[in-house]
């Protein structure tokens, strides 16, 4: 996976996690919270 990719990616589940709070299922949102926090800390070692 590409830094663009990882980017888009990230984004992509900030938006839906954004999405899942709007709609009151922290749940879930919490869940992709960790699975957003991965792929930051992987583009984050990526770029050091």
């Amino acid at each position: 996976m590409t830094d663009d990719e990882l980017e888009q990616a990230i984004a992509a589940l900030h938006a839906r996690e954004r999405e899942l709070l709007i709609a009151g299922d922290s749940a879930a949102a919490f869940d992709l919270m960790g699975t957003k926090f991965v792929l930051l800390s992987t583009l984050d070692n990526r770029r050091r």
